[in-house]
């Protein structure tokens, strides 16, 4: 008795094809978020940098400024208004440090969208076995 398994293993080759189809289309989507949230996350960055940078390069002009004005104008007292002058820009500089803690431990993680769709994906998969 022999059996004629030419069109089964046709079909099971098609339906591999399929599957591997699939899963290279899911793969290319997956990579495609990717990327697009790379591109985001690096131009957010570089906008962030920069405009700090500016900011920074402003208030220091500022404070060079300032400082310069309140000692000429405080001269008899130097000493005591250039005192005043550092407990203020340490405590400022202290304040604004930990703002930046704040923001780097609170932001979400890189890649957020990317992750939860691959854990749906895995889920999915999960669920059908």
């Amino acid at each position: 008795m022999s059996f004629d398994t030419t069109g089964t293993r046709e079909e099971l080759s098609v339906s591999v094809r399929r599957v591997w189809g699939t899963f290279v289309e899911g793969l290319e989507n997956r990579m495609d978020l990717f990327s697009i949230e790379l591109k985001d996350a690096n131009v957010r960055h570089v906008r962030i940098m920069l405009t700090l940078y500016l900011a920074a390069s402003a208030l220091f002009i500022a404070f060079l400024a300032l400082n310069t004005l309140l000692i000429i104008a405080f001269w008899d007292h130097r000493v005591l208004v250039t005192a005043s002058l550092l407990a203020f820009y340490a405590v400022a500089g202290a304040a604004l440090l930990w703002r930046v803690f704040i923001d780097v431990r609170d932001a979400p993680p890189p890649f957020e969208a990317t992750m939860g769709e691959l854990r749906k994906d895995y889920e999915s998969w999960r669920a059908e076995q």
